[in-house]
């Protein structure tokens, strides 16, 4: 998270938004992560984002703005393979090591994980055949224990893919 917050504020200084000077901090990070996006033709409405690692109690993002995201770093970017391969293989590695392990979509699949109380998400690529599908999945307000949420998300993704 610490990384996370630190790449925000350095994007606010390497590419400061248009016609604004150079310095560090969360708001010139999220100005300059916002333009980029717009300037890609993704949707930024009604994105709400306060840090860079996700903690603070503001920040919202939708579930098509991320999966957006993930459709143009797959098919438009120059870096589309590092990106692709910067993410862990779910049931293999990361905080993704025991997510569909023992499924079908083991090793089949790379996601991100992403959790704070009341709140689970995956996203990333699932490929199936010859195809690689961009997928999102957020779980918001939930009541019951993460782990169930884990297991109801598993049972989604292996019953589509």
């Amino acid at each position: 998270n610490l990384y996370a917050d630190a790449l925000l504020k350095t994007i606010g200084v390497v590419r400061p938004p248009k016609g604004a000077p150079r310095y560090s901090s969360f708001e010139r990070g999220v100005q300059s992560l916002v333009e980029f996006w717009k300037e890609k033709g993704i949707k930024t409405s009604p994105l709400s984002i306060y840090d860079g690692s996700g903690l603070a109690p503001g920040n919202k993002v939708t579930v098509s703005f991320l999966a957006d995201v993930y459709s143009y770093m797959a098919a438009k970017s120059a870096y589309a393979t590092d990106f692709f391969l910067s993410l862990p293989q779910v049931g293999i590695d990361g905080t993704v090591r025991y997510f569909l392990n023992g499924s079908e979509l083991q090793g089949h699949a790379r996601m991100k994980s992403g959790s704070i109380s009341g709140v689970r998400c995956y996203g990333g690529y699932i490929e199936q055949a010859d195809k690689t599908y961009a997928v999102v999945v957020m779980v918001n307000q939930f009541s019951g224990k993460s782990l169930e949420v884990r297991k109801g998300i598993e049972q989604l993704l292996v019953s589509l893919f």
